[in-house]
């Protein structure tokens, strides 16, 4: 094994004891540096600044001189001679190899032919571009014509199109001209299709009364005969006696005439009006009576089963007949007494009447100023109340379609009216918070029925044969007043909330009446005891807008607001015809009747039609 040993030695670094030598200058080594200071300087002053951006290099191409192998060799190329540049290259390079082309041989092509050959190429090229563009042109000259074409074209159909205008124009000024002349005999033919529609109807109600006057000529007649023949002893007594009580009609009362308006047939009273009803009413009068005044309405003969009156079969019923009536929507309808004639009001300021089952127009009533809210016929048959919403009640003459009687009392629009059984009297329902009682003959206002609490009065309605007026309000408030008397009888609340009722109808013996109001509730009131008797639920479709008994009063219809019209039964309850499904408001059933022996329904709509269900 070997041994190391380490020895420190310390160096100091003083120049002190080191001795410089003397190094001696020529003028040649001063030169050198003088020359070296300036060299130094003239590098400082040409060396650009740090921040200086060093230039891009720019690329050039040197172009070498073309040899004539080469110029040989391309222009073949070019020319395509593929084959012939093979046989070329073949002997070059065999002459070459063999010594035959020297340096001499091989030189350059002189510029000349250079220019030339790209002058040739310049040349080629921009025929190429002509061709091009002649192309170009060509297609361009093709869409121009084209185009010319189109604009010919369609400048000749502008020309015709203006042509045809103006002979339309033309056309159309002789046409508004032949019109001009044409619209007063059109509105002179309307007047006389509405005249001989008058005429019709009022030949059919003298025919009918000329046929009842003949059955009475002819029952006495036969009457006399068997008096006759009694007399000479050629019947029996009892037969005699028993054809004269069937054959001879009972007795009219005597009473003293009354002046009434012009159209309005006078007052005939009834065989059940006793002696005793007489003085009654007599008694019962008010102190401002008036001699033209009619007597106020007692008892009325309670009206007995005819023929025809059994419960029509609704189960079978399936047609949908659809008639145009009027420009706007039906408020009302109102049966002819004996006829098979329809009234209808509406918002477009008229009533019309029209035939069934053919929905032909009988004639039209204009004259109120406003909407029509309500139609009745008068129990004759020859005359029309109306309500309106210009606050009055009129009475019209049907023979010739103009205002017998005009009542002014109200002084808001009017809802509701309603002939009374005896002829005599029309009741009113209005805004105004009352119903009045007007009497036909003296055409005065007899009596105004308003509630301890005055709200506006929706539906009035008479009872078939006693002196009740029942009325009804859009607090769910039903009276029945006594029209004998200042007062009303009885107070009904259809609901308990506040809801508006909006019809009141009658059974046809006068037992019971039924109510509809805006819960969508049908309830049915018995008479005798002023209590309520049964309901139809709300069935979910609005608002009940009409209700109406049947001729037999086993059968009520009823009409929703959304547009559900519905037969129930009385007796259950149940539903016995579906006619209408819910629909929308605008089209919805506002008001029905039955017709004559309930053979039919009919509807009148807000949608100006008047709809026949059988």
């Amino acid at each position: 094994m070997s041994e190391f040993v380490l020895t420190e030695y310390s160096i100091e670094d003083s120049d002190e004891e080191f001795q410089y030598d003397d190094v001696v200058v020529s003028d040649d080594d001063v030169s050198v540096n003088n020359n070296l200071d300036g060299l130094l300087k003239s590098i400082k002053n040409k060396e650009q600044p740090m921040d200086a951006v060093p230039s891009e290099p720019v690329a050039t191409i040197t172009r070498s001189p073309e040899v004539i192998d080469d110029f040989i060799r391309n222009y073949l190329i070019k020319i395509k001679l593929f084959k012939t540049l093979d046989t070329f290259q073949t002997e070059w390079y065999e002459l070459k190899e063999k010594g035959k082309i020297g340096a001499e041989d091989i030189m350059v092509v002189p510029n000349i032919y250079q220019r030339n050959q790209e002058l040739d190429d310049l040349v080629k090229s921009l025929k190429e571009e002509l061709a091009e563009m002649k192309l170009v042109s060509e297609t361009a000259r093709a869409t121009w014509d084209t185009l010319r074409k189109e604009r010919d074209l369609h400048k000749m159909h502008h020309k015709r199109v203006v042509q045809e205008k103006n002979a339309l124009l033309q056309n159309l000024k002789r046409l508004k001209q032949q019109y001009a002349t044409y619209e007063p005999t059109i509105r002179a033919l309307e007047e006389k299709r509405l005249k001989d529609m008058r005429d019709k109807t009022a030949l059919r109600m003298d025919r009918d009364k000329l046929a009842v006057k003949v059955s009475a000529l002819e029952v006495e007649a036969r009457t006399k005969e068997t008096t006759a023949a009694v007399g000479h002893g050629r019947a029996s007594p009892q037969v005699a006696a028993s054809t004269s009580a069937s054959a001879i009609p009972k007795p009219k009362r005597s009473a003293k005439p009354t002046a009434a308006p012009s159209g309005v047939p006078p007052r005939s009273g009834g065989a059940g009006r006793s002696a005793n009803a007489k003085t009654s009413r007599s008694a019962t009068a008010t102190s401002n009576v008036q001699p033209n005044d009619s007597p106020l309405p007692d008892v009325l003969p309670t009206p007995t089963p005819q023929d025809g009156d059994d419960e029509p079969n609704v189960m079978s019923w399936g047609s949908n007949q659809s008639f145009k009536g009027h420009k706007m929507a039906i408020t009302s309808l109102s049966m002819h007494p004996t006829k098979s004639f329809v009234a209808t009001s509406s918002d477009d300021h008229t009533w019309r009447l029209w035939t069934l089952p053919s929905g032909e127009q009988a004639m039209v009533g204009i004259g109120h100023q406003e909407y029509v809210t309500s139609v009745a016929f008068h129990p004759r048959g020859v005359h029309v109340a109306t309500g309106s919403g210009d606050n009055t009640v009129c009475l019209w003459d049907i023979l010739s379609v103009s205002v017998s009687c005009k009542f002014t009392d109200h002084t808001l629009p009017v809802w509701r009216v309603v002939c009374h059984g005896s002829g005599d009297f029309i009741a009113s329902a209005s805004r105004d918070c009352t119903a009045r009682l007007f009497d036909i003959n003296s055409q005065r206002c007899r009596q105004t029925f308003r509630s301890q609490h005055p709200r506006p009065v929706l539906y009035a309605e008479f009872h078939p044969f006693l002196p009740v007026l029942a009325t009804a309000n859009v607090e769910s408030v039903i009276s029945l007043w006594d029209m004998r008397k200042q007062g009303a009888a009885t107070t009904l609340r259809h609901s308990r909330a506040t809801v508006a009722v909006n019809s009141l109808t009658f059974n046809r013996d006068g037992s019971m009446f039924a109510s509809s109001g805006a819960d969508g509730v049908v309830r049915l009131w018995d008479m005798r005891s002023s209590g309520l008797r049964s309901e139809i639920p709300a069935p979910d479709c609005g608002a009940a807008l009409s209700a109406q008994f049947d001729t037999t009063g086993n059968l009520i219809a009823t009409c929703y607001e959304s547009g559900v019209v519905r037969i129930y039964k009385v007796s259950d309850l149940s539903v016995a015809k579906q006619l209408e499904s819910a629909t929308s408001r605008d089209r919805a059933v506002n008001a029905l009747v039955w017709d004559h022996g309930s053979r039919s329904l009919i509807g009148g709509a807000a949608d100006g039609t008047f709809r026949m269900y059988s």
